[in-house]
């Protein structure tokens, strides 16, 4: 399996950098044009 891309630039950079994963559960997606369509602008996702 080939690295993924990212790690080949971050070992080319001077210091060391850590790159970590986040897989969200939930989020909250805000959007002001929802209300011109009479929704709430602020949406909650359970993934």
């Amino acid at each position: 399996m080939a690295p993924f891309a990212p790690m080949k630039a971050m070992k080319k950079l001077p210091h060391p950098m850590n790159l970590i994963r986040v897989v969200p559960e939930s989020f909250d997606y805000l959007d002001s044009d929802l209300k011109k369509e009479d929704l709430s602008s602020r949406q909650h996702y359970e993934v």
